[in-house]
């Protein structure tokens, strides 16, 4: 029986914002499985569901409740860990991505993410996605229009503004009309779905602050509870202010390799952190992960892995950002 390997971590800073901002979202920090270590950009709604089910038996119990699908969940042909340029990407008539039906095929005839969020919230847990910051550049080629609203994408994107490592998308300008309505507009999708978390990308750093502010406008507008997490990471302690007021999680360290020079340098956000705020406010971290058939010296990680050591700060307590990665595809009772 194959089972993609369990990798649980807050990847994130975690600061929980004012009530305005999170409400009770996010009062603890979250603790779940993200796909992108194991499949990178290839992740299947059958890989999805298998994980969820190994989570709510195993880990549940003990905390565990997001199951998140992160990047490229649009592409129907994705490169392994990787982009294609230009990319052909799932959308509806107004420019939204939608999940690529020959991956998620419970996603067909217009039901997206619903029916596995759905099953996802069938075992007791939690349901996430990660977006890019934008609108799709194809989208934009083609002029689409805006759902709920006068505009067009080709009206509100920024040409100039994109991605230095993906090239799907065009940043949104908030001055132009219909700028908000898009970002309603995709909340509302998502809200449709059942989403309880977003990991939004290429958002933090550089802080994207309009873009962020009206993702988080559009989060409020909706009345759903969802977590904000933003990415990549460091965020820059000049901003943590606003990221409080607008979201519920942010990075403060960047992807690394495994090298004790690289980890000495990621733990450096950690001082900065300690100096920003009031004495309460503290970073604190920590790890443990388990390899295959429980095996901590066979530990899988790589860049962009949750696996790795992150700083979480908390306006209460220090945190332990505590990430268990397990690769189950042969669990000890099944060798």
């Amino acid at each position: 029986m194959r089972i993609a390997a369990i990798v649980i971590s807050l990847a994130a800073s975690l600061i929980p914002c004012s009530a305005a901002a999170a409400g009770t979202v996010a009062a603890t920090p979250p603790m779940g499985w993200n796909s992108w270590d194991c499949y990178g950009t290839t992740v299947t709604e059958a890989q999805v569901k298998a994980n969820a089910r190994y989570m709510a038996k195993y880990l549940k119990q003990h905390g565990w409740q997001y199951i998140v699908v992160d990047i490229q969940w649009s592409e129907p042909n994705p490169k392994a860990h990787g982009y294609r340029p230009n990319a052909d990407l799932s959308m509806d008539v107004y420019g939204r991505l939608i999940p690529a039906v020959n991956r998620f095929p419970s996603s067909a005839n217009g039901r997206g993410f619903g029916p596995l969020a759905a099953y996802v919230h069938g075992l007791g847990l939690r349901f996430g996605i990660h977006i890019m910051r934008g609108i799709p550049r194809r989208a934009v080629d083609a002029n689409l229009p805006v759902f709920g609203s006068r505009a067009h994408a080709g009206e509100i994107a920024d040409r100039a503004s994109v991605c230095p490592w993906n090239t799907d998308m065009y940043g949104v300008d908030m001055r132009r009309p219909g700028a908000q309505d898009y970002y309603d507009s995709i909340l509302k999708l998502y809200a449709g779905w059942g989403v309880d978390f977003i990991k939004a990308d290429d958002m933090a750093r550089p802080a994207h602050r309009a873009e962020i502010a009206a993702l988080h406008q559009a989060i409020v507008k909706i009345g759903r509870p969802m977590v904000l997490s933003l990415s990549p990471g460091p965020a820059m302690v000049k901003d943590a202010a606003f990221f409080q007021q607008n979201a519920n999680m942010w990075r403060v360290s960047d992807d690394f390799w495994e090298r004790l020079a690289a980890a000495a340098t990621e733990f450096h956000p950690d001082v900065h952190l300690e100096r920003h705020g009031t004495p309460r406010r503290m970073a604190g971290c920590g790890h443990a992960s388990a390899g295959p058939a429980g095996d901590p010296r066979r530990a899988r990680r790589r860049p962009h892995d949750p696996l790795h050591p992150r700083r979480a700060a908390h306006r209460d307590e220090p945190l332990v950002d505590r990430a268990i990665a397990a690769d189950v595809r042969r669990r000890p009772a099944e060798q």
